[in-house]
């Protein structure tokens, strides 16, 4: 009986972009492959990380190209998540801030939707200070104040930017 490594094939990353519809997720794919090596699952469409960049708890990319026009025009196809607790009172105000924040209030886990890490990070600094009480926002200001982050504020400082970006 043959075990199950003989059925299997090693695969690099490269193999997989190289079919990727998007050529800006496909770009920073092998962008993220350089600094942080090969990934630790892929399908045809994603490749994921764990544990990279703490305190996210997985990064990965997807096969998309989103346009997304706040606080800029710009495309979406990154993703990053961390644990974080949102109260019911405050998820309202984050989806009012930004699309391209997501929270899973089983897993108790927030989600980046961006087109860098660095555009992630400042994502969820601000979903981290404002849970915090480091900001009280309605969702009016809630919007102005991710505005301003993701444009001119410098990245939290528990961030590493390995990416240099």
């Amino acid at each position: 009986m043959k075990n199950f490594k003989q059925y299997v094939t090693e695969q690099k990353s490269s193999d997989i972009t190289k079919n990727w519809r998007h050529e800006d997720a496909r770009m920073y794919a092998e962008d993220l492959v350089k600094v942080f090596g090969e990934p630790d699952e892929m399908t045809e469409t994603r490749l994921s990380w764990n544990s990279i960049e703490p305190p996210f708890s997985e990064v990965w990319i997807v096969d998309e190209s989103i346009p997304h026009e706040f606080p800029a025009p710009h495309r979406d196809y990154v993703y990053s998540s961390m644990k974080i607790q949102v109260p019911n009172e405050l998820v309202e105000i984050l989806g009012h801030a930004s699309g391209s924040i997501i929270y899973d209030g089983l897993k108790k886990e927030v989600t980046a939707r961006c087109g860098s890490l660095y555009a992630n990070a400042a994502t969820l600094g601000f979903v981290r200070d404002l849970v915090d009480g480091k900001v009280k926002l309605n969702k009016d200001q809630a919007k102005k104040e991710y505005s301003a982050r993701i444009r001119t504020k410098p990245l939290p400082e528990w961030y590493p930017n390995s990416m240099k970006e």
